[in-house]
């Protein structure tokens, strides 16, 4: 389920004890050096820390922080351990142990505080247990509203009321979002997203549309990866192949030759072109080889879960049958038949059943 658009997630590294590190760590967007020294306070616009050079405290912006990763020697034995769970996918494990450790006196300073009930709300979303999130993170943003992660616990809020199918409950916390955005710039782009991301699920896609075109351009990288995703979204729901084609083909060739292109943004645009031959052109083969791609390279590489890669089992399964349903041979047509049921068990294993009919129904259209 890890498809949120995370900005400020602390690092869980499993370094040994006899590498670990002496300071708490600010990484910046961009890739630079690391910032070191000790974090004394940290809320949505800026982090303060003790410069381990200087010794002085001065502070960075925290829209320009990508990640916090605190000093692995002063967090205490539970903290840590609910980090090595949360890493390895136990979510309920881990959500227990970051509960216990906020009683541990090492993780009881505001910033680790911030810290664990931010990844005990990311706990329990990522356990699909959407009652526990949405309290969760309404009692963070409640109680805590200028956490360093606040815009993140907003996200999980909308998202989890997204996954649960509570309209209502994700425009509140849209509208949660805004009200803290008059106090926080930089969030008014984002609330306008979760409009245009409701307005899809509400079907105007449209609306949706026009709202993402603003952005596709944007500066923010986060911004901008949200609104081209969003683009390429409506373009297939609209059923506008052509546009979608040309889209996916646009994003790709930005980054032909270029190192290390945004694997995010690949997968989107490898899924639209992927969906355009697969509906639009009727290339089933050329469509399952791009949604292969999406599938089982470049989503394995991102390692979290997506609606794009979720979309990408879905079509290439149906993509499968319909090569299959072309085979004159039958050893091949069976090969593409067993492709397509194994490319719906992984599917179904990730992120249910909710493509079974169509699914079912591309295998069943194959010939005997």
């Amino acid at each position: 389920m890890r498809y949120l658009p995370l900005s400020a997630v602390f690092a869980l590294a499993a370094a040994s004890p006899a590498l670990a590190q002496k300071f708490d760590k600010i990484h910046l967007k961009g890739g630079s050096a690391p910032l070191e020294g000790e974090i004394v306070d940290m809320n949505f616009k800026e982090v303060k820390y003790i410069s381990k050079d200087s010794g002085i405290e001065t502070s960075q912006a925290s829209k320009d922080v990508r990640e916090i990763e605190f000093d692995s020697d002063n967090k205490g034995f539970d903290y840590s351990d609910a980090e090595g769970r949360f890493k390895n996918n136990e979510f309920a494990e881990a959500r227990d142990k970051f509960k216990k450790a906020l009683l541990d006196p090492r993780a009881s300073k505001p910033v680790k505080t911030q810290a664990a009930r931010y990844m005990i709300v990311q706990c329990s979303y990522e356990l699909g247990d959407w009652e526990g999130a949405l309290r969760d993170a309404k009692q963070f943003v409640t109680e805590m509203s200028d956490s360093f992660y606040a815009k993140d616990v907003f996200f999980i809020w909308y998202q989890a009321a997204r996954a649960k199918g509570a309209t209502a409950e994700a425009d509140a916390a849209i509208k949660e979002m805004e009200r803290a955005a008059a106090k926080a710039d930089e969030w008014k782009k984002s609330v306008e997203l979760l409009r245009a991301d409701l307005a899809e699920a509400n079907k105007d896609y449209k609306g949706a549309r026009t709202t993402y075109d603003r952005y596709v351009s944007d500066r923010d990288p986060q911004v901008q990866l949200d609104a081209r995703l969003g683009v390429l979204r409506c373009m297939a729901s609209l059923q506008d192949w052509g546009s979608l084609a040309g889209r996916a083909d646009q994003y790709i060739n930005e980054w032909k030759n270029k190192p290390n292109p945004p694997a995010k943004l690949m997968l989107g645009a490898y899924l639209g072109k992927g969906k355009a031959l697969l509906f639009g052109e009727k290339k089933n083969k050329e469509a399952l080889l791009e949604l292969l791609r999406c599938a089982w390279d470049i989503a394995p590489r991102i390692g979290e879960q997506s609606r794009e890669h979720a979309e990408s089992l879905a079509h290439a399964a149906m993509a499968s049958a319909r090569f299959a349903a072309e085979q004159k041979e039958k050893e091949k047509k069976d090969q593409f038949r067993d492709r397509a049921h194994q490319l719906k068990g992984e599917l179904n294993r990730r992120y249910g059943n909710g493509w079974d009919a169509m699914i079912d129904k591309e295998i069943g259209a194959i010939p005997k």
